[in-house]
């Protein structure tokens, strides 16, 4: 009886020894042959065409936020997002959020009134603000091709949104905006101080600038002549010192407290937004084009819930539908970049890309796979696949044609 029942213990280990043996073998760790699996390919001459083509007019269809997660100042990037333009107008998109703050978008929206001018425009306005050395007022928005996707976006009559921080050398171009809301009489001392205060802010450190911003007297007695009653004049000022305060924090070595500050700040400007612009209960469907750390899902690649994290939960509140897309390149500058380090955590992506037409890899099928535990993947892999549900790999790219 006794060795009855050590055999049947025995039998026991063995069989959920087996089984879990079956089990671990069973998992399929992610390879290349999977990211073909779910790939598909288009071209992009005067449209899209192509299977990845129909697979981005269906989610524009079905979703209420497109994020689109961009490498900064790439031509292939703005040529996209301008193609993307076009599709999401017909699907009632009629907003366009970027990686500018809300004054600067304001400027862009004047620069393009006339949408034809805009190029021109754009031109101008970085000559006037010192475009030497790459020393312009307005990010993402230097190359011809951003002032092509730019015109594009308001001959369909879309809104232009900022909700970032004010940029580190847009602060000349918006105390010029500033002193353009002075209501009062004396306007010889407005413009005195005007350019008082940017000739000392150009002598300013630009090690310690935003800091000693704050508390430069020169500027602080231009802002003090713009009344408490001036709504939009104190708008921009506190848009200003809030500004600094995000860099400043950078300044000073407190890498933690600029990225929460700057983040919460993107996100009270989005949600004003929204709020504003909504219909009783019916937000408008909105693409934000941003780098690709603000448009994850979950968590930004240095840890933190950015934008995409609080528009991802905003829809799912609102029963719609957030899409993100990281826009990645094998292909930059006429070489292949696919051994460089620096691919090296998303190489496995890399193995689809190809020269000459657009890669895009649906991620949703892949994060089941691994939510599910049927298959594995390295961190870096499991990081981009949820916190994108597609990625975007572009043909050979450059940077964009400087507009100066």
């Amino acid at each position: 009886m006794k060795w009855s029942i050590r055999i049947q213990k025995v039998s026991s280990f063995l069989f959920l020894f087996v089984i879990s043996t079956t089990c671990l073998a069973q998992k399929h760790a992610l390879d290349a042959s999977d990211i073909k699996e779910y790939t598909r390919y288009f071209t992009l001459n005067d449209r899209f065409k192509g299977e990845g083509a129909e697979l981005i007019q269906e989610e524009l269809a079905s979703s209420q936020f497109v994020l689109f997660g961009e490498l900064h100042n790439s031509q292939q990037s703005a040529l996209f997002f301008n193609e993307l333009l076009k599709i999401a107008a017909k699907h009632r998109y009629n907003t366009l959020i970027a990686e500018v703050g809300p004054f600067t978008a304001e400027v862009l929206m004047k620069l393009s009134e006339v949408p034809e001018e805009t190029t021109g425009n754009l031109r101008q306005l970085y000559q006037r603000y010192n475009s030497k050395n790459n020393r312009y007022p307005i990010p993402f928005f230097k190359g011809k091709e951003d002032a092509t996707f730019l015109t594009t976006a308001r001959k369909l009559n879309f809104d232009v949104w900022g909700i970032d921080q004010e940029f580190a050398l847009a602060f000349p171009m918006l105390f010029d905006q500033l002193a353009g809301l002075y209501t009062g009489a004396d306007k010889g001392t407005v413009n005195n101080a005007l350019e008082d205060s940017k000739k000392a802010w150009n002598k300013i450190s630009e090690k310690h600038q935003s800091c000693e911003s704050l508390e430069n007297a020169t500027i602080a007695g231009f802002f003090s002549l713009f009344s408490s009653s001036n709504a939009k004049a104190q708008e921009l000022i506190t848009a200003i010192r809030k500004s600094w305060q995000i860099y400043c924090h950078h300044e000073n070595g407190e890498y933690g407290k600029n990225n929460t500050t700057r983040i919460a700040y993107m996100k009270e400007n989005l949600e004003r937004k929204l709020e504003e612009a909504r219909q009783g209960d019916q937000y408008p469907k909105v693409l934000i084009k941003m780098g690709s750390y603000h448009t994850t899902k979950v968590k930004s690649p240095i840890g933190y819930k950015d934008v995409g994290h609080w528009v991802d939960s905003l829809a799912s509140e609102l029963g719609s539908k957030s899409m993100h897309i990281r826009f990645m390149r094998r292909y930059w500058q006429g070489k292949d970049q696919f051994k460089s380090k620096s691919y090296a955590p998303v190489q496995l992506f890399m193995t689809v890309g190809l020269p000459d037409q657009w890669a895009l890899i649906d991620l949703r099928p892949i994060r089941r796979k691994i939510a599910s535990g049927i298959w594995t993947a390295k961190q870096s892999e499991i990081n981009e696949i949820f916190n994108h549900d597609l990625m975007l790999i572009a043909p050979k790219d450059q940077w964009v044609e400087n507009n100066f």
